[in-house]
C-alpha cells in the first residue's frame, strides 16, 4: 500500500508538475496564441520583443501602450492526466508499471514552468521601452528512480538517483530599451535594423548540479555522490519585499525585411549576454556522501533517507558567482493578407537549462481577421520528437482599447495534455 501511494503521489505531481526545456518565449497573448510564431508580423511593443528590427518597418504604427500583460505555463515530458488516472483507486499490474516506465525518455523526466508579466510597455515611432518580471524552473529526475518506485531495487544493480542538472530557478526583472532603424536596400520592398540594450535585475537565483546513486548488496547497499546548491536571494519570499541581488546586461539584434505587399521575413538574436552576477544573499552549499554496506529498511530506496550517517555537509556564505540568462536564435517567414496572415518560424537556444533548450523549436501561427474587432489566432509548435504543442487565442478590439488572451496544451487538449498555459493582456493603441 505504501509504495502504490508513492507511486500515484509521483504520476499527479509529474503529471501536474512544472514541460520539457524550452527556448523562453514570451507570454504575451498574441505570442502565445500562435505558438510563438510572431517573430516576422509583431509590432510596436509585441515586436520589440520579438525582434527590435520590426520597429524601424513602415506600418509599426503609432503610439502603443501595453498596460499588463500576465503568462504562465507549465509541463512535463513524460506523463499526462491518463497516466493518473489509470492508477488511480487500483494496484498496478506489472503491464500498467512497465507501460509508465515506457512513458519517461532515457535522459529521464524532465519538468519546467514558466511565469512572465509585463509592468510596462510603450512604443512610440521607432522605439519601445518594456519592463518584464520572468521567471524558470525546470528539474531533471533520472528513470532510474521511477524504476525504483514502481519495482524496487534489484540486488547487484546499480541506480542513478540524482542527474547532473537536478534542477535550476530564477527571477529576473528586464528592462528593454529597444530601436529599429530602415535602411535602403533595392531588391527589397522595405529592410530595417533593429537593436535592443536589457538591464537585468536578478531577484533570486538556484541551481542544483551533481551525481548521486547506490548499488544493492546481499548484506545492503552501497551509497556514493556529491551535489553542489548554488543560490541568491533564497530568503526573500520570507519578507513584504524583494531585494535585488543579481545584475547583469544583454543585447537583442534583429533584421526585418518586406519582400512585397504579401511575404516577409525576419532573424533575431536575442537576449544575447554574457550572463548575471549574483552577489547578495548567496551561499553555496557542498554536500558529500558515501556508504559502504548500510543496511536496508525495506525493499525499496526507503533506507537510504533514514540512515543517520549520510551526508558531510559544508555551507560557504557571502559567494560571488555567475549565471547564464536564455539567449536564442530566431528565424521565420510570413505571408500576409486582408483578412488572414499566417508565419513559420524555427529557434533555438544556446544551452540546456531552466528556460533555455538547445533544442531546434519550430512552430506555425495563423490570425483571422474576418472580423476586425475580432482577430482569431491558432498556432502548433513541434518541441521534439515526444511533444506537439497546441495554442489558440482571440482579441477585442473597441476603439483604441486593446483585450486579448490565450491559452496552449502540450499534446492534445485534455486528458492526453502534458502541460498547459495561459496568458491575458490590456493595452492601447493610437495609429497615426
Amino acid at each position: 500500500m505504501r509504495r502504490y501511494i508513492t507511486i500515484q503521489a509521483m504520476i499527479l505531481t509529474a503529471a501536474l508538475a512544472v514541460s520539457n526545456a524550452r527556448a523562453f518565449d514570451s507570454c504575451e497573448p498574441g505570442t502565445m496564441a500562435q505558438a510563438g510564431a510572431i517573430l516576422v508580423r509583431s509590432r510596436g511593443v509585441e515586436g520589440s520583443l520579438a525582434n527590435p528590427a520590426n520597429l524601424g518597418l513602415e506600418n509599426n504604427g503609432g503610439l502603443k501602450i501595453k498596460l499588463f500583460y500576465f503568462g504562465a505555463r507549465a509541463g512535463n515530458n513524460s506523463f499526462d492526466l491518463n497516466d493518473y488516472n489509470r492508477i488511480s483507486g487500483d494496484f498496478l499490474d506489472d503491464g500498467e508499471k512497465k507501460a509508465l516506465l515506457r512513458a519517461i525518455p532515457a535522459s529521464g523526466f524532465r519538468a519546467s514552468s514558466s511565469v512572465d508579466a509585463m509592468l510596462l510597455g510603450l512604443s512610440a515611432g521607432r522605439m519601445a521601452l518594456t519592463v518584464n518580471l520572468r521567471s524558470a524552473e525546470s528539474v531533471c529526475i533520472p528513470k532510474d528512480v521511477f524504476d525504483l518506485a514502481l519495482f524496487g531495487n534489484d540486488l547487484d544493480r546499480s541506480y542513478r538517483l540524482a542527474a547532473s542538472d537536478m534542477g535550476a530557478a530564477w527571477t529576473v526583472a528586464a528592462s528593454t530599451l529597444s530601436f529599429g532603424q530602415p535602411i535602403k536596400a533595392g531588391i527589397f520592398k522595405k529592410l530595417s535594423l533593429g537593436f535592443g540594450l536589457k538591464h537585468l535585475l536578478g531577484i533570486n537565483y538556484g541551481k542544483v548540479d551533481g551525481e548521486m546513486g547506490f548499488t544493492t548488496r546481499e548484506a545492503g547497499f552501497e551509497n556514493t555522490g556529491h551535489i553542489e546548491i548554488l543560490s541568491s536571494g533564497e530568503n526573500d519570499f520570507d519578507t513584504r519585499r524583494l531585494n535585488m541581488n543579481g545584475s547583469g546586461f544583454a543585447a537583442d539584434l534583429g533584421l526585418a525585411c518586406q519582400i512585397n505587399d504579401r511575404w516577409s521575413f525576419g532573424v533575431s538574436l536575442m537576449n544575447l549576454s554574457n550572463g548575471m552576477t549574483w552577489k547578495k544573499d548567496t551561499r553555496k552549499r557542498s554536500i558529500n556522501m558515501k556508504l559502504n554496506e548500510m543496511t536496508l529498511l525495506g525493499d525499496s530506496v526507503t533506507g537510504l533517507f533514514s540512515a543517520n550517517e549520510v551526508i558531510d555537509s559544508i555551507d560557504s556564505l557571502g559567494v560571488v558567482f555567475r549565471s547564464r540568462y536564455p539567449g536564442t536564435f530566431n528565424a521565420g517567414i510570413a505571408y500576409e493578407a486582408k483578412y488572414i496572415s499566417a508565419e513559420l518560424d524555427i529557434k533555438k537556444g544556446f544551452y540546456e537549462g531552466a528556460g533555455s533548450t538547445g533544442r531546434w523549436q519550430l512552430s506555425q501561427g495563423v490570425e483571422l481577421r474576418i472580423l476586425p474587432f475580432l482577430p482569431m489566432r491558432a498556432g502548433l509548435g513541434i518541441m521534439d520528437n515526444r511533444t506537439i504543442v497546441y495554442s489558440a487565442g482571440s482579441g477585442i478590439r473597441l476603439g483604441f482599447v486593446r483585450v486579448d488572451a490565450s491559452a496552449l496544451s502540450q499534446g492534445f487538449p485534455g486528458y492526453n495534455s502534458k502541460g498547459v498555459g495561459a496568458s491575458l493582456s490590456m493595452g492601447m493603441e493610437f495609429n497615426h
